[in-house]
């Protein structure tokens, strides 16, 4: 991505920030920032600096890279971000610094056309409840698009990603027995709502687990995968369970870059 700016007198150089990272250091007046990852929204700034310091950062522009398709691209993998809750990031920070074009927001009004229902799930798949639900759904014809379990707090134990494959694959055939579908059709009617870091039974789900699972979704054409949340994607290791990072060792919006590759 290109950009340039007039020239200011007095300046040693120029550096380009994408929220607080410097992404170029130059002399002249452009810079290219390149790696970005296809269909990606960016927002930079720009500051002058010399032997004093570095000036105040220049108001930010906006860009996406080429490689879009399909209108502004899915909404599959959209986390949750709270407005009100957690120490909220702003939407902008967190789009520049990953990519991510879509999050749930909480609590806004926004007239969807898809239907999503998200519910609890034990290690083998869908509760009592769970199953009835989806029995009722299907006597109802409610046309749900989407069926997303949340594979946390759920006795996960130490083996979080089998154990949420195991709760997915049980998800799969309450479908198939409710509505009749094939193995394909259940998976692109089903989600994955998973929780990053520590979970409040101490389950943990690390950037490495999130990343397998990532690609046992994706491998299988699921049409929902998110965590909770945004909110918390950010490090305190041996924080505990809180509302604003994650109580591990990680890198700053991490779980959400893994999200953004689905």
């Amino acid at each position: 991505m290109s950009l340039a700016w007039n020239a200011v007198s007095g300046v040693t150089g120029y550096r380009v920030y994408e929220g607080s990272a410097v992404r170029a250091t130059v002399t002249g007046t452009s810079a290219t920032v390149s790696g970005l990852a296809t269909c990606s929204a960016h927002s930079y700034t720009v500051a002058a600096y010399n032997s004093s310091g570095e000036s105040a950062k220049s108001a930010a522009v906006s860009a996406t890279t080429s490689g879009c398709t399909g209108g502004n691209g899915p909404m599959a993998a959209a986390p949750y971000l709270y407005p009100g809750w957690g120490d909220p990031p702003a939407p902008a920070t967190v789009m520049g610094a990953t990519g991510v074009r879509w999050f749930t927001i909480v609590k806004q009004n926004n007239p969807g056309i898809r239907t999503i229902v998200t519910f609890g799930t034990s290690t083998t798949g869908p509760s009592y409840y769970g199953t009835r639900l989806i029995n009722q759904a299907a006597a109802l014809g409610a046309n749900i698009d989407t069926f997303t379990i949340m594979p946390f707090d759920f006795g996960g134990g130490a083996n979080i990603y089998q154990n949420t494959v195991n709760a997915a694959e049980g998800l799969k055939t309450a479908l198939k027995n409710a509505v009749g579908w094939s193995d394909a059709t259940a998976y692109a009617h089903m989600g994955i709502s998973g929780m990053n870091g520590l979970s409040d039974q101490q389950e943990l789900t690390s950037p490495a687990t999130w990343t397998q699972i990532r690609d046992w979704a994706k491998a299988r054409g699921l049409s929902r995968f998110t965590f909770w949340s945004v909110n918390r994607d950010r490090p305190c290791p041996g924080g505990g369970v809180v509302a604003n990072c994650s109580g591990i060792a990680q890198n700053t919006w991490e779980f959400t870059n893994i999200t953004a590759r689905y």
